[in-house]
């Protein structure tokens, strides 16, 4: 795996914790 993969993990992740978090 390479950073660039793990970078887009992570945003992915934020990205959808930040919609729920906006949910509530």
């Amino acid at each position: 795996m390479d950073h660039s993969e793990i970078g887009v993990r992570m945003a992915v992740k934020g990205r959808a914790a930040t919609v729920a978090a906006g949910a509530n």
